[in-house]
């Protein structure tokens, strides 16, 4: 039983080695630089071997390091870069697809940076005002609100934050 669970972690780990984090980011950087010098050079085939490996290298590493923002920006980019290949290289569907799969990374992104800085300037906005600086606290949480319109914490701060500068004088 333990050799089944072992090679089981093994299988959900990609079966490789974890790279340290640096590495990791270091071997992608030169990918990246790798992938747009074979683009440039009219080399589409090449170029997309390259964004290819780097995907697989992502699937392989991307379990251990589940919250690094880099990896999940590289995963976008080389989305990104494997559909630039294919519409070099003719082919159209993969184009299309690779591109949405893209924006969809792209996306995911941007909505979990928005409700990480929304979550910031709520607290921002909660801190402020229990200094008792309403109107900058009021600032902070509609800063949040901007970003995440529904966000409940900051809406029921925003409440807080309007229930005390009614109260008090100007």
């Amino acid at each position: 039983m333990q050799s089944l669970f072992e090679s089981l972690q093994d299988v959900v780990r990609g079966g490789g080695k974890t790279e340290p984090l640096p590495d990791l980011h270091a071997t992608l950087d030169r990918l990246q630089t790798r992938y747009f010098t074979l683009l440039l050079g009219q080399d589409p085939r090449r170029a997309l071997a390259v964004a290819r490996d780097a995907l697989r290298l992502l699937d392989e590493q991307m379990p251990s390091y589940p919250h690094d923002h880099y990896l999940q920006m590289f995963r976008g980019y080389f989305l990104k870069n494997q559909a630039m290949a294919l519409r070099d290289v003719g082919d159209q569907k993969g184009f299309e697809s690779f591109l949405q799969e893209a924006d969809r990374t792209f996306r995911t992104i941007q909505a979990e940076a928005e409700l990480y800085l929304s979550n910031a300037y709520n607290g921002l906005g909660s801190v402020t005002l229990l200094h008792g600086q309403f109107k900058l606290a009021l600032d902070w949480i509609d800063k949040a609100l901007k970003l995440v319109p529904d966000h409940p914490y900051a809406l029921r701060d925003r409440e807080e934050a309007l229930r005390y500068l009614n109260r008090t004088p100007q």
